[in-house]
């Protein structure tokens, strides 16, 4: 019935497997170091942005408009 090989093979999948799920969850915990990282300058840029547009927009509202 049961090999003693197969048996052997079973645990060396089992114990590979566990390595494999290891090896997966640093990359993982890495790659979401680092979306963090890209999300936090984002964030800094969408600031720098919004706040360089009020300035452009109160500009905007100084420049006399009439062309006509």
């Amino acid at each position: 019935g049961n090999s003693p090989i197969l048996s052997i093979m079973k645990v060396h999948r089992d114990f590979k497997g566990d390595l494999d799920l290891e090896v997966q969850i640093e990359r993982l915990k890495i790659r979401v170091r680092d979306l963090e990282e890209i999300n936090d300058k984002h964030k800094k840029l969408n600031g720098e942005l919004r706040e360089e547009l009020k300035n452009v927009r109160k500009a905007l509202t100084r420049i006399p408009w009439s062309i006509y």
